[in-house]
C-alpha cells in the first residue's frame, strides 16, 4: 500500500517511506494558473486506486507559490517496495478557501482537480508535472479519467511514456484517425490557425458538393461544429485554406475560381467570397501568409501545354491581387509555393528529356522585382521536390524525390545557394518512395514526409532532422494508420504536434484497393536518441 508521513509541499516533502532497499520514489512538480497572491490551498492526496482518492485525507497541502506559476514539488515513495502502482490526486479551489471536498463527485464548481495513476517499477525514479488549469475550473470527469486543458483524458501513465518528459501531454498522445468523409474528391486541407488547425475538406451534401470546415485541437483532435460552405459553379475540383492568425482565406475551385475569407473563431465564421478575375485554376501546393499577403499559384487556363503559371500575392482581407508574377511558361509540374520570411519562393520541376528541378526566388512583400530562376542545385536526379522555410534568416527547407525513387533533404541560404550536402531521408529498400514534403518546427528542425510502396495507397513516413547540420536525428518510419493514395496529403504544425489529413485508408490495403474516404489525424513530431 500507500502510505503517508506527512511533508509540506514546496518543501520536497516525502509521502510513504520506504524501507531497506532503494526506495522507489516519484517526485510530483505542481504548478497553477491560479494567482499566486491568492495563496489558494493545493492539496496532494495518494491511494492504490483512483476509485479510492476520495476516501483518503490529503498528504500534503500547502499555500502560495516558490516562484511564478510553480507551487512547489513533493516526493512520493510506496511503503510496501512490493507495490507496482499508486494513484495520486493535486487539487486546488479557485479562492482561498479549503480544498475539503474537491475530490468528490460532482467536483464543485470552484475547483481545479488533477487525477494520475502510474504503473511502475520497484526502485526506479520518475519526475512528474501536474498543471492546475483554469480550463478544468468545476470540470467533472469520471474516477478514472483527469482533466486535461478543459477535456476529460485517460488519468493513467506509463514509465514508458516518462522516458524524456512527463507531463500532461503524455496522457494525450494523439488520437486514431478520424474519417471526415467517405466522399473521395479533393484532397483535404489543413492549416495552423492560433492555437488550433482548421481542416477542410470537400463532401457531397443535398445540395451539390460543398466544403467543410471544422477545427482541430492539436491534443484532443476534432472540436466544435462543421460549418458548410457550398461549392458554386459546378463540380468541386480543388481548393486551398490559408491562415493569418487571426483569419481563414479559402479558394474553392470550380467550373471558376472562388476566394472566401473567414473571421471569427468558429466554425460558424462570419465569411464573403467573391470570383478571382482572369484566373481559374489552383496548382501546386501551399498558400504561405507574409505577414501582408498570401502566396498563390495560379493559372489562367487548365490543361494548356505552356501552362503560363503566376504566383499571385493575396491581400487576405479585401480579396484582391496587388501583384502577379509570372514564372512558368514550359511544363512545369509539381509545384509549390512558400514564405522563407523574408521572400517568397516557387519550386517546380520541368519535364524535357529528363526531369529537372527548377526553383524561382520571389523577393520583397508587395514589390515586384525581377525574378530569379534557377535549377535547383545540389540535388543531381531530382524529379520533384516541395519548398518551405527553415524559420532561420530566410533560409529554405527542400525536400526532393531523386532517381531511383529515393528521397533527400536539401537546405539553403537566403539566396539559393546550398548549405552542405543533401541527406538521404529514405531507406534503400527497393519500395519506391516519393510524394515528398517538409515543415519545420519552431525550433528549426525539418521534419520530412514521403510514400513508400507501389499500390494504389501507400503508407505515409516521417523523420527528422537537424536544422544546422542536415543529419537524420529521428529516421523515416511509418505514420500509424495513414495509407495515401498517390500526393494526396496535407501537413501542418503546432508545437510538438503534426496534423496529418489525406485521401486514402487506415488500414493497410490490397495493392489494387482504392482510397475510400478523407482522413484526419494528429501525431507527435518523432524524438531524437
Amino acid at each position: 500500500m500507500v502510505g503517508a508521513t506527512g511533508g509540506l509541499l514546496g518543501l520536497g516533502g516525502l509521502i510513504g517511506a520506504g524501507a531497506c532497499a532503494a526506495p522507489t520514489a516519484i517526485t510530483v512538480d505542481i504548478y497553477t494558473e491560479v494567482a499566486c497572491e491568492v495563496e489558494a490551498e493545493v492539496s496532494l492526496t495518494v491511494s492504490p486506486e483512483l476509485a479510492t482518492l476520495a476516501e483518503q485525507a490529503p498528504s500534503a497541502t500547502s499555500r502560495g507559490c516558490l516562484s511564478a506559476g510553480r507551487v512547489g514539488d513533493v516526493v512520493i515513495a510506496p511503503v510496501d517496495q512490493n507495490d507496482k502502482q499508486l494513484a495520486y490526486a493535486v487539487a486546488t479551489r479557485r479562492e482561498a478557501a479549503p480544498v475539503e471536498g474537491c475530490l468528490e463527485t460532482p467536483i464543485p464548481a470552484d475547483c481545479i482537480l488533477a487525477r494520475r495513476k502510474l504503473r511502475f517499477s520497484p526502485g526506479e525514479a520518475l519526475r512528474m508535472r501536474v498543471d492546475l488549469r483554469d480550463a478544468c475550473l468545476g470540470v467533472d470527469c469520471p474516477a478514472e479519467q483527469t482533466c486535461v486543458k478543459g477535456y476529460c483524458v485517460s488519468a493513467e501513465v506509463s514509465p514508458e511514456q516518462c522516458a524524456t518528459t512527463c507531463d500532461e501531454g503524455v496522457l494525450v498522445g494523439g488520437e486514431p484517425p478520424v474519417r471526415l468523409t467517405s466522399d473521395v474528391l479533393s484532397t483535404p486541407q489543413v492549416v495552423a490557425h492560433g492555437e488550433r488547425f482548421v481542416v477542410a475538406w470537400a463532401a457531397r451534401g443535398e445540395n451539390g458538393e460543398a466544403i467543410v470546415l471544422r477545427g482541430l485541437d492539436p491534443q484532443f483532435g476534432l472540436r466544435g461544429p462543421e460549418e458548410t460552405l457550398a461549392a458554386e459553379g459546378g463540380a468541386l475540383k480543388a481548393h486551398r485554406l490559408g491562415s493569418t492568425g487571426e483569419r481563414l482565406g479559402l479558394f474553392v475551385m470550380t467550373e471558376e475560381l472562388r476566394y472566401m475569407t473567414l473571421a471569427g473563431e468558429g466554425p460558424p465564421f462570419a465569411w464573403s467570397a467573391q470570383e478571382v478575375e482572369g484566373m481559374r485554376v489552383l496548382v501546386g501546393r501551399g498558400m504561405p501568409w507574409s505577414g501582408r499577403v498570401y502566396g498563390t499559384l495560379l493559372q489562367a487556363e487548365p490543361g494548356v501545354p505552356a501552362p503560363q503559371v503566376v504566383e499571385k500575392d493575396w491581400d487576405a482581407v479585401e480579396g484582391v491581387a496587388p501583384e502577379s508574377r509570372q514564372f512558368c511558361q514550359d511544363d512545369c509540374n509539381f509545384m509549390s509555393v512558400a514564405w522563407s520570411g523574408q521572400a517568397f519562393g516557387a519550386a517546380f520541376s520541368v519535364e524535357f528529356n529528363t526531369p529537372s528541378c527548377w526553383w524561382v526566388l520571389l523577393p520583397g512583400d508587395g514589390e515586384v522585382r525581377v525574378d530569379v530562376r534557377s535549377p535547383v542545385s545540389g540535388v543531381p536526379g531530382c524529379v520533384r521536390g516541395h519548398l518551405a522555410s527553415l524559420r532561420s534568416e530566410g533560409r529554405w527547407s527542400y525536400a526532393y524525390e531523386a532517381s531511383g525513387a529515393r528521397i533527400f533533404h536539401a537546405r539553403y541560404d537566403v539566396y539559393g545557394n546550398a548549405i552542405g550536402e543533401p541527406t538521404q531521408v529514405s531507406r534503400d529498400d527497393g519500395l519506391r518512395s516519393g510524394h515528398a514534403r517538409t515543415i519545420t518546427t519552431a525550433e528549426g528542425a525539418p521534419l520530412v514526409f514521403f510514400t513508400s510502396g507501389s499500390s494504389e495507397v501507400n503508407p505515409l513516413f516521417m523523420a527528422r532532422l537537424d536544422g544546422e547540420s542536415g543529419a537524420v536525428v529521428a529516421p523515416a518510419m511509418p505514420v500509424d494508420g495513414v495509407f495515401v493514395e498517390e500526393d494526396r496529403y496535407e501537413v501542418d504544425l503546432i508545437g510538438d504536434r503534426v496534423a496529418v489529413v489525406w485521401l486514402g485508408r487506415t488500414e493497410a490495403p490490397a495493392v489494387d484497393a482504392p482510397a475510400d474516404g478523407a482522413y484526419v489525424r494528429v501525431v507527435a513530431v518523432p524524438g531524437g536518441p
